[in-house]
């Protein structure tokens, strides 16, 4: 009966208009039927709604009666074999009889956009024929070279049938499946290698992932050659290189290979050997005195040499090489030789420390003096800071780990700074203030290694080698005179005014920079006056009076001076030099003149105006100032004017409203051309706030007596306006500006946000014109609130952002709005019976956000989203009758966000819940006690305990429109478990321990992660009022 004539296959077949095939198929999700074999749902398999008729595409044809791209020994009594297909070579002669085979290319194909394969057989001529394929895959391999007779390539177990790995080597299995993973080795297979020759393969890694191996004692290697020769032939010799891509490597070369996998061909690299050879070997060259050393070394754990070439280091490994040599002067040699488990051995694992010790020292108010010692030796690190940059104990073939590089050094440091308030020597009724300051910083650090070198520094070296950083400073801040009862001139010319300097240097040595110092200096002057409110008005109507005489408001008056004046100037000179350890010199000075203006006028109590200025000058050059003509008083660099209006006027009782409009014009032309300004820019804020007070609003007409309803009808309006939270509604407009390249300064008008356009052009670049960049924003909140029985309080909130982003690249607007915005709280929970068996208080509470967001480009829809936050869903908090506190929350927040792109639509979603439960144990207990000159030691024995629950998990999941099938991305879960333990002794020690027990498990690949985190702390304080002390305390952590 539901028969539609235009759909008679009920699969909802649509063909609006030609190249439209979104809806031609109607498979109405049949490959979740198992019945239809895992068939596809549809033939647009990119889901781009249109036919793509466009054929870009390579072509390999594979001979199957032929050994043609067939791997040797790959082939099985059942017929199976493996074929290796080169893929990006054009030409290419892989195949056994020389033939010359030429990669077919079809339209425009790339290589870095390969989206579908297609297979398919032909060339049967009669009856049927049967072809198994039991896997396709894509390989690549990380090692490259260039050589002819020599070829990289991978062998493993599952693949080569002539492989066998060495004795203990794989074991390892997938994650996810459980299945044993196939245990490889790099292959480098060589044919009709010629005499005397050498040929290898390189791997190169970024220098921001660079690899230290400092940190381990060695590097080994198995090898095994494979001789094709039957013994007739000359074994290769191997050699292995790391270093960078600047021609400084280590080499390791071992002798001629035996073949299999034999302890003569194993590669040991004993780094502390390799370092010293190097330092000896450059030594021996550099210094004439000493007799050349021999470039081959025997190398100590292993059969093979040691080889350096230019100055390589350990501690920043960007380059890898492995390959092979010919020994044979006469005769070509052919074969196979394997290597497996590269990897780093025995991880250095020196102890490390650190000291800190503090004194203070206080004499009343008048002088304070500080000192801190603080050493620390070369191995001492946190926990989550690494010891080298390399992170994993084994290096495989198919990628890498790495993290920062840290610098270890030991060092000592001394810091002194001592205060002292010299205003205190003057008379009290001058109210001097004259507090001084000085500082003193000495450090030295002492490299492990030397300077860009993975060599240990010796203790000779040491002073050459090290860095000392020094550091003084001396301030007087706000230097003046506050008389008491002071003259009016007094007042306006002396008490105002304030001096500081502050002045600083720093010297430094270090290898790389023997002489490197830093000297700068601060004078600056403020005028700060404030007129007495009392004065300097004109009174239109005196304030109203009580029968006591006491003011009670009314007054109306205008103000004619300002309420706020504030001049300031400063100057500021820099001075630096560096010496660098190649003989550069870098000098540099500046000296900055700042002008700043601040006023602010009060006309009425409602309307207040404010007005600042800053000027920046540079006056470095020996001619800044000049009288003229022309004038010249230094040159600009940066202006920035702010300027306000704010207005609180009170009309109505039960309405409070504030207006402000506000502008902010800053300009930079420190680096102008002759044919260009700068850059400036501006803000301009627009705001008004109200606010209803429901109770003054329905307060009178609540039972009133001129009309109203009355408090006792059915509607009780006055009750009602007590319970409701007052209503605020808020606007606020906001412009941002920013025109690069102008060719002059803009107008006046500009400049005080009295428009937001420069009124000036913009200079022609290589690019073009450049449009000023603006962004605008509005904004609508809401809020209000409601008291409920049972004492139940919720709070309701609105928001509406919208922002628009115009410049030369892009038209953009984003507009976000949260409703509901909802927060309970619950007053009643903590009177519930069951609570008050076990709990003297409690509360709870809860929290609901919805919030939308769309994005448009160009006017169209690019992107929305929408999220729902319970945040908290629930929170709980006892105060325990035994003396504990137990806090409970939960939260659970979900997002899903749809992109457009033409015609295709994909979604994301992201689901989060978390479960946080945290109890804490306070018991406490003092005790007081008499030591002689120190006088009564006060101990405050706590014990405090503390266990954290939490357990959280994350899911993220994508779709699309035409294929609604949820996809997860990410689907994890942890739980987290925390006791801590602390106690003070009194206030001056205190020790604790905390325990970290956490299972961190990723569904997807079916990974868990465990951590045992075991943290310990002891901190001790001596002091007294008597005005000396003393501090240190130290830290301990163990994980594994």
């Amino acid at each position: 009966p539901n028969w539609d004539p235009d759909d008679p296959s009920g699969d909802n077949w649509s063909y609006p208009s030609e190249r439209e095939y979104a809806h031609i198929n109607g498979t109405q999700g049949n490959i979740n039927d198992p019945i239809g074999l895992r068939k596809p749902d549809t033939e647009d398999l990119n889901h781009n709604g249109v036919l793509d008729g466009a054929n870009d595409y390579y072509e390999f044809q594979i001979d199957l009666s032929s050994t043609h791209f067939e791997v040797p020994g790959t082939r099985s009594s059942a017929g199976w074999r493996l074929y290796r297909i080169p893929l990006q070579d054009s030409v290419f002669t892989f195949v056994e009889d020389g033939r010359v085979w030429h990669r077919i290319e079809v339209g425009n194909p790339d290589l870095t956009q390969i989206n579908y394969v297609r297979l398919w057989i032909t060339g049967i001529t009669s009856g049927d024929a049967d072809v198994e394929i039991a896997q396709i895959g894509f390989a690549r391999n990380q090692w490259q070279e260039d050589f002819d007779h020599f070829e990289i390539a991978v062998k493993n177990t599952h693949e080569d049938m002539d492989y066998y790995p060495p004795e203990g080597a794989g074991g390892e299995r997938n994650p996810t499946t459980g299945e044993e993973l196939a245990e490889q080795s790099l292959a480098l297979k060589f044919k009709y290698l010629p005499p005397l020759d050498t040929v290898y393969a390189t791997k190169t890694i970024s220098d921001d992932r660079a690899e230290d191996y400092t940190q381990y004692k060695k590097m080994t290697m198995w090898v095994n050659y494979r001789d094709t020769s039957g013994g007739t032939e000359t074994p290769p010799i191997l050699f292995f290189r790391m270093g960078d891509n600047q021609g400084n490597y280590y080499e390791y070369r071992t002798n001629e290979l035996d073949t299999g996998w034999t302890e003569h061909n194993r590669v040991v690299i004993e780094f502390d050997s390799l370092t010293s050879f190097k330092e000896e070997f450059q030594r021996s060259i550099a210094d004439s005195t000493i007799p050349d050393l021999d470039s081959l070394k025997p190398a100590n754990g292993g059969n093979g040499y040691y080889l350096v070439h230019g100055n390589p280091t350990l501690t920043k490994i960007t380059m890898f090489q492995i390959g092979l040599i010919n020994p044979d002067p006469n005769f070509p040699i052919s074969g196979e030789v394997w290597c497996d488990e590269l990897m780093v051995e025995d991880v250095r694992k020196e102890n490390g420390r650190a000291y800190l010790g503090e004194f203070n020292l206080t004499a009343a108010d008048f002088a304070n003096f500080t000192a801190s010692v603080r050493k620390q030796d070369d191995d001492f690190h946190g926990i989550s800071a690494s010891r080298t940059s390399y992170s994993s104990s084994s290096y495989h073939y198919g990628g890498y780990s790495s993290s920062t590089t840290q610098t270890r050094s030991k060092t000592l440091t001394q810091n002194y700074t001592s205060s002292f308030s010299l205003g205190k020597f003057f008379p009290i009724r001058l109210g001097v203030n004259l507090p001084l300051s000085l500082s003193y910083m000495h450090q030295t650090a002492i490299p492990r290694f030397k300077t860009s070198s993975d060599v240990f520094l010796p203790d000779s070296l040491q002073n050459v080698e090290k860095t000392v950083t020094q550091t003084k400073k001396a301030s007087l801040m706000g230097v003046g005179v506050s008389p008491q009862n002071p003259s009016p001139v007094v007042a306006l010319l002396i008490t105002p005014n304030r001096l500081s300097y502050s002045w600083s240097k720093s010297d430094n040595y270090s290898p790389t920079y023997p002489e490197d110092y830093t000297s700068t200096y601060t004078i600056q002057h403020t005028y700060n006056l404030a007129p007495k409110s009392e004065g300097g008005k004109f009174v239109l109507k005196k304030e109203k009076t009580d029968s006591t005489g006491k003011g009670i408001g009314g007054e109306l008056a205008i103000s004619y001076i300002p309420s706020k004046i504030k001049f300031q100037t400063s100057v500021v000179e820099t001075k630096t030099h560096k010496l660098y350890s190649y003989g550069t010199i870098t000098d540099n000075f500046l000296r900055t003149l700042s002008h700043q203006t601040t006023l602010q006028y009060k006309p009425i109590n409602s309307l207040t105006s404010d007005f600042s200025m800053k000027i920046d000058r540079d006056i470095h050059k020996e001619d800044w100032f000049n009288l003229g003509p022309p004038t010249i008083f230094g040159e600009p660099q940066r202006k920035t004017i702010n300027d306000g209006l704010h207005w609180r006027p009170i009309m109505v009782k039960w309405l409070t409203q504030n207006y402000s409009a506000t502008s902010t014009y800053s300009e930079n032309t420190t680096s102008h051309t002759t044919a260009s300004f700068g850059q400036v820019s501006q803000i301009r804020t627009l705001k008004a706030d109200y606010t209803v007070k429901w109770s003054d609003l329905l307060g009178k007409s609540a039972g009133g007596k001129k009309g109203g309803a009355s408090a006792q009808g059915p509607v009780n309006f006055k009750s009602i306006a007590r319970k409701m939270d007052n209503l605020r509604l808020s606007y606020s407009w906001n412009g941002n500006t920013t025109a690069p390249n102008l060719t002059s300064r803009p107008g006046h008008s500009f400049q005080f946000g009295l428009t937001g356009d420069p009124g000036v052009p913009s200079t022609e670049t290589s690019e073009g014109t450049q449009r000023p960049s603006q962004k605008f924003t509005n904004k609508y909140t809401a809020s209000t609130g409601y008291k409920f029985p049972y004492e139940i309080h919720t709070t309701a909130k609105y928001n509406l952002t919208t922002t628009r982003t115009i410049n030369t690249s892009q038209n953009t607007k984003v507009v976000e709005q949260t409703f509901p915005d909802l927060s309970t709280k619950f007053g009643f929970f903590k009177n519930l019976k069951f609570i008050k068996k076990f709990a003297k208080s409690a509360s709870a509470n809860s929290n609901w956000s919805h919030k939308i967001t769309k994005n448009y480009t160009d006017d169209s829809l690019s992107q929305s989203s929408y999220s729902d936050r319970l945040n908290p869903l629930i929170r709980m908090n006892f105060n325990m009758k035994g003396g504990w506190t137990l806090d409970l929350k939960m939260n659970w927040e979900r997002t899903v966000q749809a992109t457009y792109t033409g015609v295709i639509i994909s979604y994301s979603g992201t689901d989060k819940k978390t479960f946080d439960a945290t109890a804490r144990y306070t018991l406490r207990a003092k005790k007081g006690l008499k030591i002689p000159l120190f006088g009564t030691l006060t101990l405050e024995n706590t014990l405090t305990l503390t266990l954290d629950v939490s357990y959280s998990t994350n899911t993220q999941q994508s779709w699309t429109e035409a294929d609604k099938t949820k996809k997860k991305s990410l689907d994890k879960g942890k739980l987290s478990i925390k006791p801590q333990a602390s106690y003070n002794l009194s206030r001056n020690a205190v020790a604790g321990i905390e325990i970290e027990i956490s299972e961190d498990k990723d569904k997807i690949i079916n990974s868990t992660t465990h951590v045992r985190d075991v943290k310990i702390w002891v901190q001790f304080q001596f002091g007294s009022s008597r005005g000396f002390g003393g501090r240190s305390y130290g830290t301990g952590r163990y994980r594994r």
